[in-house]
């Protein structure tokens, strides 16, 4: 089967994601992985606002590693970024985008004369007035799409896509996580990516792609919380993060350690509430969309390293939730870097196929 050479960049606001990895077909062994710092300042709500000192960045780290990026992917995430699901009557490959384009002016809550937009067919529907597609659409507005290829070009790189991270991670689930005899009685999977600034949540359903949602809250919140009310560093922070989490102690029996404990669960917990507030909204109005529950959550992302919050989630919504590490159809010749970064690298990864 063919292969290629590909190298997926995840732009975060506090961590820029790197692999270089061979593609053949459904899977990828990735000879190279890397995590770096992303400058102060260069990413705000996903948009480049210092090209020229991440592209620096970026020219330098390549050259210390020997590396030249070449046929690159980009993902990122911003509240910019918007997506509509709709349904179109199924005409020719050529007057799609034709049919789409009559059709924006209905469907988006903003004019898209300023915007780049693309789609992808998700399914084909039968209704009463015969077939249709279901269609995805998303649109950026322009000067997002001229900083990324900007960026590109400083860098060297060979732009292949620039792409959104939940459509990336929905991707992974396809051609991924659908594949597991383990998950063959889940049709509909939430995947819930746990950032430094924000959560973003994506709903596949029977493979396709559905619905997402950004919610404002991430690890920074959490860790915030936790600085303000322990009077700790952040370092400090992280490391109660981890170590403690939202553990659930009996209060009659306080110790310093358990009272400890019991202070930094309720810092987590308060800003969980108020996260879960928004999710269960979106819960609902996907359900009174679709007319279907979510079956399964998977989390990913650095926030999802949080001590407990599996369980605790899979309490509160009464669903089942697993955190969403291994990939059976990604490899790596650093097998135990993949293993420690594996939660960092779900839309980089993700990315590798959605080319």
């Amino acid at each position: 089967m063919f292969s290629k050479k590909i190298t997926a960049l995840d732009i975060g606001t506090s961590n820029i994601k790197i692999i270089y990895a061979v593609v053949s077909g459904r899977q990828a062994r990735i000879k190279k992985q890397f995590i770096i710092d992303t400058p102060d300042g260069c990413i705000l709500n996903g948009r480049i606002t210092d090209a020229v000192a991440l592209a620096d960045l970026l020219n330098k780290f390549f050259k210390q590693n020997h590396f030249e990026p070449r046929d690159t992917v980009i993902t990122f995430s911003s509240a910019s970024f918007i997506t509509r699901d709709m349904i179109i009557p199924k005409v020719p490959v050529k007057e799609i985008h034709g049919m789409i384009e009559m059709e924006l002016p209905q469907n988006f809550p903003v004019s898209l004369d300023n915007h780049v937009w693309d789609y992808k067919v998700i399914e084909e529907i039968q209704s009463a007035n015969g077939m249709n597609y279901r269609v995805l659409v998303a649109a950026v507005p322009q000067y997002f799409a001229a900083e990324y290829m900007q960026l590109a070009m400083a860098c060297n790189m060979n732009l292949l896509s620039l792409d959104f991270s939940c459509n990336s991670v929905a991707e992974l689930i396809k051609q991924d996580y659908y594949k597991k005899l383990d998950t063959a009685p889940y049709q509909t999977i939430m995947a819930m990516d746990f950032g430094s600034s924000s959560t973003k949540v994506t709903i596949v359903s029977k493979g396709m792609f559905m619905f997402h949602r950004i919610l404002p809250f991430g690890g920074m919140h959490i860790t915030q919380a936790i600085m303000k009310h322990m009077n700790v560093d952040e370092q400090g922070a992280e490391i109660l993060k981890k170590e403690i989490g939202i553990d659930i102690v009996g209060e009659d029996e306080l110790i310093p350690e358990m009272s400890q404990s019991i202070q930094v669960s309720d810092c987590i917990r308060a800003v969980l509430i108020e996260m879960f507030e928004d999710l269960s909204r979106f819960f609902d109005y996907y359900n009174s969309r679709q007319n279907e529950n979510i079956d399964f959550v998977l989390l990913t992302g650095g926030g999802a390293q949080l001590k407990n919050l599996e369980q605790y989630l899979e309490n509160t919504y009464n669903i089942p939730t697993k955190i969403y590490a291994v990939y059976s159809n990604v490899k790596a010749t650093d097998t135990q870097k993949l293993s420690e970064n594996a939660l960092y690298l779900t839309n980089s990864i993700g990315a590798l196929f959605n080319k």
